[in-house]
């Protein structure tokens, strides 16, 4: 999972869309997998790619859901102002403040 999470985010920092979704589904699809799951997964390295594909594509509704599971308390936790934007992004079910996290996560390798 981990590795195609990384692959997924190598194709979003490239522009290329149709790679990093399937990249990021592979990831959450293993991580998903019996015995995967928990909160030693970093899930955010498979969705933040998948989250700024969405956006992207103006499709906001499911990038929240990629903010939602990334800010779940099974996950491990983001930088804290990282998720200071995306819950004022799910509480207002806004683009902008998912854009700015996208944002605040790149300079740092999160996204």
């Amino acid at each position: 999972g981990l590795v195609a999470a990384n692959a997924a985010w190598i194709a979003w920092r490239d522009g290329e869309l149709e790679q990093a979704t399937a990249l990021g589904e592979e990831a959450l699809a293993d991580w998903s997998s019996e015995g995967r799951a928990g909160p030693r997964v970093f899930s955010w390295t498979a969705r933040f790619p998948l989250l700024g594909v969405e956006v992207q594509r103006g499709r906001v509704d499911v990038a929240l859901e990629h903010a939602r599971e990334m800010l779940d308390e099974s996950q491990q936790p983001l930088p804290d102002e990282i998720a200071a934007v995306l819950s004022e992004a799910v509480a207002r079910r806004s683009r902008d403040h998912l854009e700015r996290a996208l944002e605040l996560a790149r300079p740092i390798g999160y996204a």
